[in-house]
């Protein structure tokens, strides 16, 4: 499953300045606009989901 999205990901890597940590910028920018991943549990909680 992870090799089916490579190619967008790096698409979209390489479109933006700052590279990967960008890319991950924009990814939690959506994730905090367009979901509810954000609410709910405590920061914590949150990092241990990411770690």
């Amino acid at each position: 499953m992870e090799e089916k999205y490579d190619n967008v990901l790096f698409s979209l890597a390489k479109s933006l300045p700052g590279g990967i940590p960008e890319l991950f910028d924009v990814f939690f920018s959506f994730l905090a606009r367009k979901t509810d991943f954000y609410s709910g549990a405590g920061i914590e909680e949150a990092r241990a989901l990411m770690t």
